[in-house]
């Protein structure tokens, strides 16, 4: 892959990722912001995108649900998905070096793939046991 593109790449998620630790600064003051949840929803999709149009396909994946998740956070209202969600949140900013290093370092790549397999599950669960559970819920409610 072009080494200019890769730099391009990696200059791009160090700024978004600025843009991710003010977020998740103003929810640890107050977690009853949805729109917080939907702005880094809206900064994770710039990732994905990116991410999956350079071959990225695990760190899309990755992002795809990240991105999945907060954006149900921020328009459901369910009180209990937000602190599981902001414990997946923090956690991508625990994985970001790591994510650098596979990128810049193709040998790593394992270990970034490794770390975000948990996450994957966990929000794979979270999806199924919180906002399918609820959106079940509500249809049983309404009708």
């Amino acid at each position: 892959m072009d080494k200019e593109l890769l730099e391009s790449f990696i200059d791009e998620i160090t700024e978004l990722n600025a843009e991710i630790l003010q977020v998740l600064k103003a929810l640890s003051v107050d977690l009853n912001q949805p729109e917080e949840f939907l702005k880094f929803s809206n900064i994770i999709d710039r990732i994905y995108g990116t991410a999956l149009t350079l071959g990225y396909d695990d760190l899309g994946k990755y992002c795809g649900e990240l991105k999945t998740i907060a954006r149900l956070t921020g328009n459901s209202g369910i009180p209990r998905a937000r602190q599981p969600v902001m414990r997946m949140m923090l956690n991508y900013t625990t994985h970001f070096k790591l994510l650098k290093e596979s990128i810049e370092y193709p040998e790593k790549t394992a270990a970034f793939n490794t770390a975000i397999k948990v996450d994957l599950k966990k929000m794979e669960k979270m999806h199924s046991e919180i906002f399918v559970y609820a959106d079940k819920k509500n249809s049983i409610i309404k009708s």
